[in-house]
């Protein structure tokens, strides 16, 4: 029997129910596991696309606190599917919500995310009371700039604007 994928799109996001492979597709993890040293998979993770803007030191990171030693293997933590779970639940019912957020809500993001697009910007900022504020990057803007989003972070704290 084919699998069948349910597509969806409401004002606020794009969503897809399936199976975790199939949105497994759309993630930028690797969906290699295994490797044979902390080096190679450092190597590994280099080479791919997504990862070339990450900040060195925290591909360092990713890989060094993101695997574990198996077997005389080093495995990542997770498996990709559980990445695919996770964008599962992200929130779709944004217009549901409109006009009952009391609190000060900021939203960083990055200048080039394509899930940003997706979640509607112009949207959440007209019935919101969001602040913005942009970092240039992907979705894993953090983990490109993680100096200049901690910066960010660091304002927003400091102009007590919560």
């Amino acid at each position: 029997m084919p699998r069948r994928y349910s597509l969806r799109i409401d004002s606020s996001n794009l969503f897809i129910s399936s199976t975790s492979s199939f949105v497994a597709a759309f993630l930028p993890f690797s969906a290699k596991l295994l490797f044979v040293s902390i080096k190679e998979a450092f190597e590994h993770f280099r080479q791919k696309e997504k990862f070339q803007t990450f900040d060195e030191n925290v591909l360092r990171d990713y890989v060094k606190h993101g695997t574990i030693e198996s077997e005389n293997k080093v495995k990542l933590f997770f498996e990709p599917k559980i990445e695919a779970e996770i964008y599962r639940t992200i929130p779709h019912n944004l217009p549901r919500l409109k006009g009952k957020l009391k609190v000060s809500a900021f939203y960083i993001g990055g200048t080039r995310s394509r899930e940003a697009k997706l979640a509607r910007l112009a949207f959440m900022k007209k019935h919101f009371p969001f602040k913005f504020r942009f970092v240039e990057g992907s979705h894993l803007f953090p983990l490109e700039k993680p100096r200049q989003t901690a910066e960010i972070i660091r304002q927003i704290i400091l102009s007590k604007a919560l």
